[in-house]
């Protein structure tokens, strides 16, 4: 097997833990590198542990850094921007600030995150996809439905793999009929946020959903493992960019998701 980390550009955040993490959020991270793709252009997971969580608080006190929410919104009615989508994600991010804002150990009892809390961020091909444990679902959803509801934006129930996942429509070209929505699914402490097309088929969404198992993955072929191998890295955080892989979705778009959902 050829080993793709040679080919990437790496970014890492270096970390040092002494003690062992818990088997739930260690089974949780191995769960979110089976349904990542292998062919990602962009992906980094860790966990983050009450230790290091405790640390933060320390570290940042109950001046925890807030105000994006307020300079993006700032900046968009500066260009006269008014958008659905993009206002539901400010309020999304105006949320996430506010609970924030007490202190980092206020934020993940809010969100209700896993004490030992395994998360993954990715792309899909151009599709990113968020994954967090959780202990429940309910803070997150509550979240993303407050904030559909302060931008207008409808939220509807779609069947995939046979399990119900609630999706909201977040712009639709109206010339091309070409939709961008997102939709949020959460099963066995694992909670999964995925935009999708009306171009992707219900096999591809229920693969980004963690609904359907996927051949060749970040976990399959071995990727992040051998960052962290290469490296000396813990689990707490690690990651990569692959720039070959950026390149070839361009000049070869058969070659990998990012350049075969482009040329869609």
């Amino acid at each position: 097997m050829k080993r793709k980390i040679a080919f990437v550009c790496v970014t890492l955040m270096m970390a040092f833990n002494t003690h062992a993490f818990s088997k739930k959020a260690e089974k949780h991270l191995t769960n979110m590198q089976r349904h990542a793709p292998a062919d990602s252009v962009l992906y980094f997971d860790g966990i983050v542990d009450k230790k290091t969580r405790q640390a933060l608080g320390k570290y940042y006190g109950s001046q925890y850094p807030v105000g994006t929410a307020a300079t993006l919104r700032e900046a968009l009615a500066q260009e006269g921007v008014e958008n659905p989508a993009f206002e539901f994600f400010l309020n999304v991010i105006e949320r996430m600030e506010e609970e924030a804002a007490p202190g980092i150990d206020h934020f993940f009892k809010a969100m209700q995150l896993a004490d030992d809390t395994a998360s993954a961020i990715y792309l899909d091909g151009l599709m990113p996809v968020i994954r967090v444990s959780v202990k429940k679902p309910d803070a997150l959803m509550a979240m993303l439905e407050d904030a559909a509801e302060q931008s207008e934006i409808q939220a509807e129930e779609k069947t995939v793999a046979g399990k119900k996942v609630k999706t909201w429509l977040l712009n639709e070209d109206q010339e091309s009929k070409l939709s961008l929505s997102l939709a949020a699914y959460s099963a066995k402490g694992v909670f999964t946020l995925a935009t999708y097309t009306s171009k992707d088929s219900d096999d591809a969404l229920a693969q980004r959903l963690a609904l359907a198992k996927r051949k060749d993955s970040i976990a399959s072929k071995s990727v992040i493992k051998d960052v962290r191998n290469n490296y000396d890295l813990t689990l707490m955080s690690a990651g990569f960019i692959d720039l070959l892989g950026l390149l070839k979705g361009f000049y070869d778009p058969s070659s990998n998701l990012l350049g075969q959902q482009a040329k869609a």
